[in-house]
């Protein structure tokens, strides 16, 4: 359980899938970042890459790892992107797919920068980069387009994702790519959390470029919650666009900071949605846990969306609730709100049933600050054909190891099949030794597999190895012996694998 006298603050990195190795290696300031061979471990089909925003105090990077068993280390200034020294927080969020069709995956990186400062008024416009300039990086967000080569990810291969920089606007902090059904290309969604809006300062703003299959990226909309298209008002602090996860034509973005009503952080989830013919937006969708069919109502620091994944196939999607206080008083203890297809609008969804701790057949105990769905994710991972939800409660205590983690798996009701739900944890069905602060599921993504089982990804960014490192992420293919495990390239102390994105190839 979290300490109760505080919320435990969000930090940014990133991860998105390809496959694993061990190693150590260092990349001179200014150098091209070189592959590197060596064997990882077994058990990914397909690239996988890891942000790490904190490394060289801020700068940041992106750790790849392709199926062969190469590795690279992926940083601005060796992309010749940044000088050295910028704080950038490369590596925030990354995303993968092949956007210029060449049978490679390729990134999309978020750079989110600084957001405003302790000392700085955010009310004032001294902090607010007048239109029609561009701020300098470290101030504002960036996000850009690395195509893969055959020499990996080189300065060759970047293309910038053309939006508004503007100081503090976090532009990057989150990213999608989206598949399109009935057109080319695809859509690259970028989250600029921190934005102001029409004077309300971080109501944030949601950016989709269009990108032909070329890989040539152009602005198509930007959009906030005063769109015409999106229910609800632009407020300060509601950070639209923190979110993303990939859905058929569009994607969902969780607004846990929303208030509904009186109700501060009680949260909201948008469901974005583009025409199938046009490719222009439609009607998006808003739910809260005041909708109809929501078990449930919204409440205070509920923080209803502060995890959201969707699956391509089933057109399920999860919505974690980790601030939710169950009916008996647990603070904290968190829950899972899911959703199923619409028979109405193409690509509309609609609310089943919730998730907590302490619903029947779920293992283990509802406890409060345990923060039950900081992370989700879908897929039939857990049983062939048969769709799963990952749920992570990496505030779960193990003993007397405080906030060690855990993650509960369990076939999503309604899907067709049968798969027994499992708590997976250290020293238990997952490698390692529970430890305090280890944050075992605090993001959790699938890989595809394509002809071979899908995966669970599993981070657990508190996790210190023995070789000074920090940060791991778990590979989970149903049972403890084939759980390969991914460590940082390189430099410790890094927390690798607070965030996951995945190639949904």
């Amino acid at each position: 359980m979290r300490n109760p006298g505080g919320r435990r603050p969000r930090t940014v990195c990133a991860l998105a899938t390809l496959a694993t190795t061990v190693a150590v290696a260092t990349v001179a300031a200014g150098a091209q970042a070189a592959v590197l061979p060596g064997g990882g471990p077994s058990g990914l089909p397909r690239l996988t890459a890891v942000g790490v925003p904190y490394v060289d105090d801020g700068t940041g990077a992106v750790d790849v790892f392709f199926a062969d068993g190469r590795r690279q280390r992926v940083g601005p200034v060796e992309l010749g992107l940044v000088p050295a020294g910028t704080q950038t927080w490369f590596g925030s969020s990354v995303a993968t797919a092949d956007l210029d069709n060449d049978g490679l995956t390729d990134l999309v990186v978020g750079a989110q920068g600084n957001g405003l400062g302790d000392g700085e008024d955010e009310n004032s416009d001294t902090w607010i980069t007048p239109p029609g300039t561009d701020a300098a990086p470290g101030d504002s967000g960036r996000a850009w387009i690395l195509l893969n080569s055959a020499d990996g990810f080189t300065a060759d291969g970047v293309v910038k994702l053309e939006g508004p920089n503007r100081v503090g606007d976090l532009l990057g902090m989150s990213v999608a790519v989206g598949t399109r059904y009935g057109s080319v290309g695809h859509d690259v969604w970028v989250g600029a959390p921190g934005l102001t809006v029409a004077g309300h300062p971080e109501a944030g703003v949601l950016y989709r470029f269009s990108v032909t299959s070329d890989a040539t990226p152009s602005l198509a909309d930007t959009i906030d919650q005063d769109s015409p298209l999106v229910p609800g008002a632009a407020e300060q602090d509601d950070q639209f666009g923190r979110y993303l996860a990939p859905a058929a034509n569009g994607v969902v973005v969780g607004v846990p900071e929303e208030s509904v009503g009186t109700k501060t952080r009680a949260g909201a989830v948008y469901r974005m949605r583009t025409d199938r013919t046009t490719d222009h937006l439609t009607q998006a969708q808003v739910f809260t846990q005041n909708s109809r069919g929501v078990p449930g109502a919204a409440e205070k620091n509920d923080e209803f969306g502060s995890a959201v994944a969707a699956d391509l196939g089933s057109g399920t999607v999860a919505v974690g609730a980790p601030g939710e206080n169950l009916s008996d008083g647990r603070t904290d203890a968190g829950l899972v709100q899911l959703f199923g297809t619409a028979a109405g609008p193409k690509d509309s969804i609609v609310p089943a049933g919730s998730l907590t701790q302490a619903s029947p057949g779920v293992p283990g105990s509802a406890e409060a600050f345990d923060r039950f769905g900081a992370a989700v994710a879908v897929g039939p991972f857990a049983c062939s054909g048969v769709t799963s939800l990952a749920v992570g409660v990496p505030d779960e205590d193990i003993g007397a190891n405080r906030d060690t983690g855990s993650v509960l798996v369990t076939k999503v009701p309604g899907a067709k099949g049968s798969c027994p739900t499992k708590a997976l944890a250290q020293a238990a069905n997952l490698p390692g030794a529970p430890e305090p602060y280890d944050l075992t599921g605090e993001r959790l993504s699938v890989v595809h597999g394509g002809s071979t089982p899908d995966r669970l990804l599993i981070a657990a960014p508190g996790e210190t190895g023995t070789d000074g490192t920090t940060g791991r992420v778990l590979v989970w293919q149903g049972s403890k012996a084939a759980t390969s495990i991914i460590r940082p390239i390189a430099d410790p102390h890094m927390s690798f694998g607070f965030a996951v994105a995945v190639d949904t190839a």
